[in-house]
């Protein structure tokens, strides 16, 4: 299958690092959480929602279900992207690159 990274933001709020944007195999996934808690490895978080439930509580489902072969392998090449790049989106690249 093929993944493209298309877009990392940095940000830095407690353990979240920032979040990607990927292309895997023509469907675009955003809003991809990195996530590194203090003193442990980065992963990535898929796209959620929060619902309230009957009883009052809030629950969180993924937006996207990949099978878990397929999210390693976007989490592998997001992690990578993430930790060779100074966390500037490609967008602001290419802005710099035709100016």
């Amino acid at each position: 299958m093929n993944i493209r990274v298309e877009e990392i933001r940095k940000l830095e709020r407690g353990p979240l690092r920032g979040f990607a944007t990927v292309n895997v195999g023509g469907i675009r996934i955003s809003h991809i959480k990195i996530i590194q808690p203090e003193g442990k490895e980065p992963f990535i978080q898929m796209p959620q929602r929060s619902y309230q439930t009957s009883k009052g509580g809030r629950k969180y489902r993924n937006v996207v279900d990949l099978p878990d072969e397929l999210t390693r392998e976007v989490e592998k090449a997001v992690l990578w992207s993430w930790k060779k790049e100074p966390h500037t989106s490609t967008l602001e690249q290419r802005g710099a690159q035709s100016a």
